[in-house]
């Protein structure tokens, strides 16, 4: 379990992470290609609509820097020809995935759910492997299940940061580090803790 967490947020983050929420940033757009910041904007917009009615500022800041580190490793991705709110949608499932936000309960969000709002159908992951390879991301899912959110939808395996995560993940990594260092038996509490929810 320690293994697969240092392989998560790296060696030396793991034991720096904290809870702090994530902060109210506005969409940075330094590194990124002039000639695709108006298509970079479109999406943000989007972004920024959705996890307002439906998410939060963390998730809107974690949504916004993980779409500006993707168009400034790979701008070619807001080149072509494709539609906004499918780019919109994976990011928002990638984020919302890594972060174990999709919930089956009652009032949870499903990955069906946004599909629906962004207007992609009930596949809006479906960019996510190239959107994720930008940033150097594996895009492929491992054969074991406790890895395959790791592999093809957290940010964080490839970053070695925690950019992309809000305060509640983190406090289950947090939760993890303390269990695995002490020798303690873990006790997952739903797909908040095993990291496997819908979607």
């Amino acid at each position: 379990m320690l293994e697969l967490l240092r392989e998560t947020v790296g060696a030396d983050a793991l034991g720096d992470l904290d809870d702090a929420p994530l902060p109210d940033e506005p969409l940075e757009l330094s590194g990124v290609a002039e000639d695709v910041h108006g298509r970079v904007a479109e999406v943000a917009g989007l972004l920024d609509a959705f996890c307002e009615e439906l998410l939060d500022v963390e998730h809107r800041t974690a949504c916004r820097r993980f779409l500006r580190d993707v168009a400034a490793a790979e701008p070619d991705v807001f080149r072509r020809g494709g539609r906004t709110e499918t780019a919109a949608a994976a990011i928002v499932w990638i984020v919302v995935k890594a972060n174990r936000g999709f919930s089956q309960r009652e009032g949870g969000l499903t990955a069906k759910a946004l599909g629906e709002w962004f207007g992609v159908g009930n596949n809006p992951g479906q960019r996510a492997p190239t959107l994720l390879q930008a940033i150097g991301v594996p895009a492929q899912r491992s054969s074991d299940p406790r890895r395959a959110h790791r592999t093809i939808s957290s940010p964080t395996s490839a970053a070695g940061s925690s950019r992309h995560e809000t305060a509640t993940s983190i406090r289950t990594e947090l939760g993890l580090r303390e269990a695995c260092l002490r020798r303690l038996p873990l006790v997952p509490s739903g797909s908040a803790a095993t990291g496997f929810g819908e979607g």
